[in-house]
C-alpha cells in the first residue's frame, strides 16, 4: 500500500515538474525565435504555431510580463529578421497592451514595419493607443494616413475625433475620404457635424459617410439621429442604386411615417436591387401599425410580389393582430394555389391560430402542395390552442381523414393525447 502510494506521489510530481518546464520553455521567447530563424523550415513553422500558442495561453497569467518584455526587445532589435520582427508586432497585438504600446510606436516609425505594428496597436484597447495611432498621422505618406484612419474609424474612439477631423479637407482625396469615412465610424456630435458639412459642400465620399453614420447610429439605437441624417438624402436623384439601396433598408430600420411611406414606394420599384432592399426594410419596420400596412400591400399586388410580402409578414408574427391575421387566412381561403401555399407557410411562421381552422378544413381537399403544406403547419404549429383545434375537428372525422389527423396529433402531443381522445369517444 505504501509503495502504491509512493509511486502515486512521485506520478505527481512527475506532472509537476513537466508542467513547471513546460510553461519555462514556453516563456523563453528568445529560443523560440531562434527556432524561427532557423534554416530548418518545418521545425520554424512549428515554432511559429507554438509562440502564437503560448502567447495566447500566456494572456492574464503571471507569465504575460515575461513574454511582453521578450517580444518588445525582439521587435526592436534589428539583428533579428524582418519576418520575426512582424511577428513579433502581431504576437503584442494579443498580448500586448499598454506595456508593448511605446515598443510598437517605434516601430510603426520604421517603414518596414508600419503596417505591422499599426495593426498590433489597432487591438489594443484603451486611450493611450488612440493617442499613438493618432500621433502617427503625423509620419508617413498618404497610403499610410489612409490606414492609420482607417485603424482610428475602426476603434470608434471618440477621443479620437479631433485628430480625423484635421484631415477632412487634406489635399490628397484619398485620406480626406477616409477621414470621412472614419468620423462615420464615431456617432457622436462633433462627427456628425463635420460629416454633414462635407455633404452640403458635395465633398467627395460625403454620400457613402453620411449613410455610414446614419447605420451607426441605427447600431447604437438612436433611430431619431439616424432619420435625420437620412432625410439629408431624401429626393437626392444623385444617389447610385447602391447608395438608394442602402437608403431604403436604413429608412426601414429607422421607422416613423415618412420612412414607412418611402420603403412602401420602394415596394415598387423595377430595379430587383432596390425592390430586394424594400423587402429587407419591410422586415425592420417597428409596429402593428407598419405590419398592417404591408398586409394592405400584399393584397394589392399579386404573384410574386404577393409572396415575397407573405413570406415579409412570415417574420414579423411578433406584431400582428385580429385584422392582419383575417386578411392573411382570406388569402388562404382564396388564393390561387400558389398564393395558397405562401400565405399557409406564413400561418405556420407567424403562428396566425386565426387561420387553424382553415388549415384543418383544407386538408379535407385533394392531395396536392396547398394541402401538403397545410399538413406541415398542423404539424409544427406550436401552442396547445393549435392541438386542442386538431383534437375537436376530430371529433366525427370518419376514415383516411381521421387517420391523418389522428398522426398530427400524435406527433404534436404523443400516444397519450391519442388514447386519451379514444377514451372520450367511447
Amino acid at each position: 500500500m505504501k509503495r502504491k502510494t509512493r509511486y502515486a506521489a512521485m506520478g505527481v510530481n512527475l506532472i509537476l515538474v513537466s508542467a513547471a518546464m513546460l510553461q519555462a520553455k514556453e516563456t523563453d521567447v528568445s529560443a523560440t525565435l531562434h527556432t524561427i530563424e532557423s534554416e530548418d523550415k518545418a521545425a520554424a513553422k512549428v515554432a511559429e504555431q507554438n509562440l502564437m500558442r503560448a502567447v495566447h495561453r500566456a494572456i492574464g497569467t503571471d507569465t504575460q510580463a515575461k513574454i511582453v518584455e521578450q517580444l518588445n526587445e525582439a521587435v526592436l532589435n534589428d539583428d533579428r529578421q524582418l519576418a520575426t520582427r512582424r511577428l513579433c508586432c502581431e504576437a503584442l497585438g494579443f498580448i500586448g497592451g499598454d506595456a508593448s504600446i511605446g515598443a510598437l510606436y517605434k516601430a510603426m516609425n520604421q517603414r518596414e514595419l508600419q503596417d505591422d505594428a499599426r495593426r498590433a496597436i489597432e487591438r489594443i484597447p484603451g486611450s493611450r493607443a488612440t493617442r499613438v495611432l493618432a500621433a502617427g498621422l503625423q509620419i508617413g505618406e498618404p497610403p499610410f494616413k489612409i490606414a492609420l484612419l482607417n485603424s482610428l474609424g475602426r476603434r470608434g474612439d471618440e477621443t479620437a475625433v479631433s485628430a480625423i477631423i484635421g484631415y477632412v479637407h487634406n489635399d490628397d482625396d484619398a485620406v480626406a475620404q477616409a477621414a470621412l469615412h472614419a468620423l462615420a465610424n464615431i456617432p457622436v456630435p462633433e462627427s456628425t457635424k463635420t460629416v454633414r458639412e462635407a455633404f452640403e459642400d458635395k465633398r467627395k465620399g460625403a454620400t457613402d459617410a453620411l449613410l455610414k453614420l446614419a447605420y451607426r447610429y441605427l447600431d447604437e439605437q438612436d433611430s431619431i439621429a439616424a432619420l435625420e441624417l437620412l432625410l439629408e438624402l431624401l429626393g437626392d436623384e444623385s444617389l447610385t442604386i447602391s447608395q438608394r439601396a442602402r437608403w431604403i433598408t436604413a429608412m426601414g430600420r429607422a421607422g416613423g411615417e415618412i420612412a414607412m411611406g418611402q420603403v412602401m414606394r420602394a415596394l415598387d420599384e423595377a430595379d430587383s436591387h432596390l425592390y430586394s432592399a424594400a423587402l429587407e426594410a419591410c422586415i425592420h419596420l417597428p409596429g402593428v401599425e407598419s405590419t398592417l400596412t404591408i398586409a394592405r400591400k400584399m393584397h394589392a399586388v399579386e404573384g410574386k410580389r404577393r409572396h415575397d410580402l407573405l413570406n415579409v409578414l412570415a417574420q414579423r408574427g411578433d406584431s400582428m393582430d385580429q385584422e392582419i391575421s383575417s386578411m392573411i387566412r382570406t388569402v388562404v381561403e382564396k388564393g390561387t394555389a400558389e398564393d395558397r401555399v405562401a400565405a399557409i407557410r406564413t400561418v405556420e411562421a407567424a403562428q396566425v391560430d386565426v387561420a387553424l381552422g382553415v388549415l384543418i378544413k383544407t386538408l379535407d381537399e385533394e392531395p396536392g402542395p396547398v394541402r401538403d403544406a397545410a399538413i406541415h403547419a398542423l404539424y409544427h404549429m406550436p401552442g396547445e390552442f393549435a392541438t386542442k383545434q386538431i383534437i375537436y375537428a376530430l371529433r366525427g372525422k370518419p376514415g383516411d381523414k381521421r387517420e391523418l389527423l389522428t398522426n398530427i396529433l400524435r406527433h404534436r402531443a404523443g400516444d397519450d393525447a391519442v388514447a386519451e381522445l379514444k377514451k372520450a369517444d367511447k
